[in-house]
């Protein structure tokens, strides 16, 4: 049985491939049919299926020669790149030292240990590299904006400029327009590549604490988050800067971190 993906042999049974993290489906043990994970029975013949779960390494187990997995603590060897139980991303070296936060409970909520589990996948994005980073992607959007335009409203550039210097509308079909391209940018951005065009060129993601990817669900709320920690006059963007572990109001609300990747991962 091989990774549909990167051709790697997959263990019997395993989730993920070792190799690189793809979801493996749930093979059938009588007519070898590649099933949904979620099957119970083979959509080929028939045959019921095994619920799919954590498989154990062939063999006997060295204790001293393996590791658990920060996210479902289950073992792995040494040398692997993803988890076989549940796809995390293992990491050899260990989370980088941050100074431990003071007893002070209003200090500890600006500067906390980032000892989550995905801080062993990169190390935190500070508040400088993240605000040029949100920057170019208010940018892009500005450009769309523009391009989308005369679809939206039936004017161009100077029509607009003109015509909203003197509109008396609370909302127009202009800031319609440009609240849903954000919506839709960083909600479909996060939720699909967990990260944004901005983000990635400085190799930036945003995941969940425990190191797994963020949901459509997920992205809404945070963009939502987002403007909260901007209306507050910005203390969710400064707690970036403050907290040893570089997350805002709005991380904190939906549990997400923001990383940098190291060269090659």
């Amino acid at each position: 049985m091989n990774c549909p993906r990167c051709g790697a042999a997959a263990q019997e049974g395993a989730a993920h491939c070792a190799s690189c993290g793809t979801s493996l489906p749930l093979w059938c043990p009588s007519c070898r049919a590649a099933n949904e994970r979620s099957s119970n029975f083979c959509f080929s013949c028939g045959t019921a299926l095994a619920a799919a779960g954590p498989v154990a390494p062939a063999g006997p187990v060295d204790a001293e020669q393996t590791q658990a997995c920060p996210r479902c603590q289950e073992p792995y060897q040494p040398g692997s790149s993803y988890c076989l139980a549940c796809g995390f991303a293992l990491d050899a070296s260990p989370p980088t030292a941050f100074p431990t936060p003071s007893a002070d409970g209003f200090s500890a909520w600006f500067r906390e240990r980032p000892d989550a589990p995905a801080y062993s996948m990169g190390r935190p994005a500070g508040f400088w590299i993240r605000l040029v980073a949100f920057l170019v992607d208010a940018f892009l959007l500005l450009v769309v904006f523009f391009a989308a335009l005369p679809l939206a409203t039936g004017q161009n550039l100077i029509e607009f400029v003109e015509a909203y210097e003197n509109s008396t509308e609370l909302i127009s079909r202009s800031d319609i327009l440009n609240l849903g391209l954000n919506i839709l940018y960083f909600t479909a951005a996060v939720a699909l590549w967990a990260t944004t065009i901005g983000k990635r060129l400085f190799k930036m993601y945003v995941v969940r604490s425990d190191g797994s990817r963020v949901g459509p669900g997920r992205a809404l709320l945070r963009y939502f988050a987002s403007q909260l920690s901007l209306l507050l006059l910005g203390i969710g963007y400064i707690m970036i800067g403050v907290r040893s572990d570089k997350r805002g109001l709005h991380d904190l609300i939906c549990d997400t971190v923001v990383i940098i990747r190291p060269p090659g991962r």
